[in-house]
């Protein structure tokens, strides 16, 4: 998660839109919420 830093937040949003996985889209939330990633402000938590 840290090499995550300058991720832009529009392909972020479209990687957790494909998954499948609601443990995977939890756990990436989570940790990047965690490493206080700038783009994770930006993404819309809604399902």
């Amino acid at each position: 998660m840290q090499g995550l830093g300058t991720l832009r937040p529009a392909l972020m949003q479209a990687l957790l839109e494909q998954c499948n996985s609601i443990k995977v889209k939890r756990l990436s939330l989570f940790l990047a919420k965690e490493a206080s990633h700038r783009w994770f402000t930006h993404l819309s938590r809604k399902t």
